[in-house]
């Protein structure tokens, strides 16, 4: 059986990877409290919406954890214009995959934070392997 048949696939690739997933931890802590200091100011300073704040946050984030990912985490030497538009692609599906998952979860437990807890697993997994496999993979003749 190959490798990277079903779930051993991708549980391998971590398991291989594990210092570039340290990286990439690190880099999510630094994204997030990005996140979360533009949300407290946006919100409690300014008087911003909520979901407002929270999306402005959000976009607040990004320049960072993509710089961050291509050169810290990837150690990328492609060009960035090759990157951009799949690591907007994978936010996107994150976005779309979170608000399933947390819809659904909540629907089936009756338990928001349990539904959160499960978008908190799955949303870094999926994003570390499309970054790996597909925004950030190396490639030739850019």
């Amino acid at each position: 059986m190959s490798e990277n048949a079903g779930l051993a696939g991708p549980i391998a690739l971590l398991a291989r990877n594990w210092k570039e997933i340290l990286r990439f931890g690190i880099v999510g802590g630094g994204s997030s409290l990005i996140y979360m200091i533009v949300v407290y100011f946006c919100f409690s300073i300014f008087g911003i919406a909520e979901v407002v704040a929270s999306a402005i946050g959000y976009l607040a984030a990004i320049p960072f954890n993509f710089l961050a990912q291509k050169f810290y985490t990837f150690r990328s030497t492609n060009k960035i214009h090759v990157e951009i538009l799949p690591y907007a692609v994978v936010h996107g599906l994150n976005i779309g995959l979170s608000s399933f998952i947390l819809k659904n979860v909540n629907a089936m437990s009756g338990n928001i934070w349990i539904a959160s807890a499960c978008v908190a697993i799955v949303i870094p997994f999926t994003s570390y392997i499309l970054f790996k496999l597909v925004v950030f993979r190396p490639r030739q003749g850019q």
